[in-house]
């Protein structure tokens, strides 16, 4: 059973979020502010979901892209009922845009995630070659995009990704 926190200020907001999520089957815990909610990430089990207002989140999620080496690592989806859209955590990264120093790796991983989503069996198949390659390329310490510390430009980080892709296993 997936276990959500939902963290929200209003007390009509939580309560309904809550009881529709109940409804479903999740087994659901809330918070009125981050300071309570930070502490029930302190000391609960894990949670599988957080659900936030969206400035909250946003805040969130790139703090946590963190614990994964930062957002040019985080792919990140939004998931409906029937349709999704999956992009890196970091949105178009507009400042560096045409620089050849965006880590492409988050863009790669959401491509992952997307397969999975889809879950055709050749295209599970496909996720987990990329994220094979994308484990094989980082697994050596100078391949690395600025962010990261590194020197390798968007292009040859995504080049040796291919190159890694195409690489039988």
């Amino acid at each position: 059973m997936y276990r959500i926190l939902v963290i929200d200020d209003e007390d009509e907001v939580r309560a309904g979020v809550k009881r529709r999520l109940e409804r479903e089957g999740y087994a659901v815990t809330t918070a009125e502010t981050a300071d309570e909610g930070i502490e029930l990430i302190k000391n609960e089990e894990p949670f599988d979901v957080i659900v936030t207002e969206n400035m909250f989140g946003d805040i969130l999620s790139d703090l946590a892209a963190g614990l994964v080496g930062g957002m040019g690592m985080a792919p990140s989806a939004d998931i409906g009922d029937r349709y999704a859209v999956f992009q890196p955590a970091h949105g178009s990264a507009p400042d560096i845009a045409g620089k050849g120093i965006a880590n492409p790796v988050a863009m790669i991983l959401s491509v992952a995630m997307m397969l999975e989503w889809l879950k055709h069996p050749e295209l599970l198949r496909g996720a987990a070659m990329i994220r094979q390659a994308v484990t094989s390329v980082l697994s050596k310490p100078e391949n690395r995009t600025p962010d990261l510390r590194g020197k390798l430009s968007t292009q040859a980080m995504g080049d040796l990704i291919v190159a890694a892709l195409d690489r039988k296993p």
